[in-house]
């Protein structure tokens, strides 16, 4: 979309559009960032360093974030 040429209802509606999926990404990512730091305390630290502890961990962060889904919005 040529956002130039645009009107000032279609610029207002795009940019609502672009911040609702900015704030949607970074409460992902945020939601992400919390799983990690709880996971990995609740592993003891001669664990931290195993290679098959670590790979427990993250098929239990992406088990726990479950499918992604992407919603449009009009």
């Amino acid at each position: 979309m040529a956002l130039s040429k645009a009107g000032p209802e279609a610029r207002a509606q795009y940019s609502h559009q672009l911040a609702v999926y900015t704030l949607r990404q970074f409460v992902e990512a945020r939601k992400s960032l919390d799983l990690d730091r709880d996971a990995k305390s609740k592993l003891p630290p001669s664990h931290a360093r195993d290679p098959r502890a670590m790979q427990a961990l993250q098929n239990e962060r992406v088990a726990m974030k479950g499918p992604r889904t992407v919603s449009a919005t009009s």
